[in-house]
């Protein structure tokens, strides 16, 4: 549940409501959801068809069939073809390219739903309004405290194909002993849902390698989930992340602490 990651949110001149859905993704928990909405959108379902987790943006009533997931898949995979470098980077093109369109949804009507895995326009405060729930703002301090010259290393492995593909190990191996060569007195905080690689890591490189103690890596458990938080705002502390190809995760981080991300290839 939300409240159990971050503070409550209690934002100015509009009301904000959030829906827990339970683990696994939201379109099980659709005649739910369709219900909710009901209460303060004038919601109707765009087709029969309609699925609560797709690469989609409805809107109400102008626009519904203007921007379906083979429109927004073919201008980001244009941008991944063209410009294959950081997922912050690529956002900003794509949402560049959707500005004049997005703009118009609302010109017309302020009833709008939004439904898309897909960023549709800039991050105006780096997250800044979500604030980690008390208990786990403690354990960030606590790794935190251990920071000095410290540069995040985020190896995301799993089912990502392509960034275990281009963002490889040896990569991430070459770059920790590239930067000690300079920097001898550096240490590194890892993220990665692979222990087979924190292991190695941690075997080659010793009190070098800050980490947090995982208990899970099923996306489906909420403590693993509250893990990931940790080292999603622990990453946000460190000088630089060095990121996996097309990993949101990597880029996120980098935005929360407002650093740069540069991806390991």
């Amino acid at each position: 549940p939300f409240e159990e990651l971050f503070l409550s949110i209690n934002p100015k001149n509009f009301k904000l409501e959030i829906f827990n859905t339970p683990p696994a993704f939201p379109e099980n928990y659709v005649p739910t959801v369709k219900n909710q909405i009901k209460n303060f959108v004038r919601f109707r379902s765009v087709n029969k068809e309609l699925k609560f987790f797709a690469k989609h943006l409805y809107s109400l009533p102008q626009h519904s069939k203007k921007f379906s997931e083979a429109y927004l898949d073919g201008i980001y995979n244009s941008i991944i073809e063209d410009f294959p470098d950081t997922v912050g980077v690529m956002d900003l093109r794509f949402c560049k390219q959707l500005e004049n369109e997005t703009r118009g949804m609302f010109e017309k009507t302020t009833d709008v739903y939004i439904n898309s895995c897909y960023r549709l326009t800039d991050i105006e405060d780096s997250y800044a309004k979500f604030k980690p729930e008390k208990d786990i703002e403690k354990t960030i301090k606590k790794t935190t405290k251990k920071f000095t010259t410290t540069y995040g290393l985020h190896i995301r492995q799993s089912d990502h194909e392509t960034s275990k593909k281009i963002s490889t190990v040896d990569k991430f191996v070459k770059l920790i002993d590239q930067i000690l060569e300079d920097e001898k007195e550096t240490t590194f905080f890892l993220s990665t849902d692979n222990p087979l690689v924190k292991s190695k890591l941690i075997k080659n490189y010793g009190d070098k390698i800050i980490f947090n103690e995982i208990s899970s890596y099923d996306r489906n458990s909420p403590k693993a989930i509250k893990d990931a938080l940790l080292d999603l705002f622990c990453l946000a502390s460190t000088r630089t992340v060095y990121g996996s190809h097309h990993s949101s995760f990597s880029q996120v981080a980098a935005e929360i602490g407002k650093i740069p991300e540069i991806t390991v290839k």
